[in-house]
């Protein structure tokens, strides 16, 4: 892919965190999404950069604790996603899952109410 390329010559030349603004503007992209993965497709910078709150920085200039910051961040993230399909599972269980012979209890807490 030749914008691939194009963008990491850009971060080559730049031993900074570049703001993904600034990589738009340059390349002229309708906004940032154009730079993050789609599905199984990675993004133009998924194999080349690393990524914080500050932008982008090739691996070739990330230093090892930017390395690892970055990694802990995907971790985390990736944590969050299973918690989040985890609760969404109990969810399912507490409102649609449950037998509907108890008048008794929330739908979506399981408690018992007390009339």
């Amino acid at each position: 892919m030749t914008e691939q390329a194009e963008i990491e010559r850009y971060l080559l030349d730049r031993p900074r965190w570049v703001p993904a603004s600034e990589i738009v503007v340059h390349f002229g992209l309708p906004d940032d999404r154009a730079l993050r993965a789609t599905g199984r497709t990675p993004g133009p910078l998924s194999r080349i950069a690393i990524f914080s709150g500050d932008g982008f920085k090739h691996i070739r200039h990330a230093t090892v604790l930017d390395r690892i910051k970055c990694r802990n961040r995907l971790r985390r993230e990736l944590i969050s996603r299973v918690r989040r399909i985890r609760w969404m599972g109990e969810g399912i269980h507490n409102c649609l899952d449950r037998v509907a012979s108890s008048q008794t209890a929330e739908h979506h807490s399981g408690q018992m109410t007390f009339l």
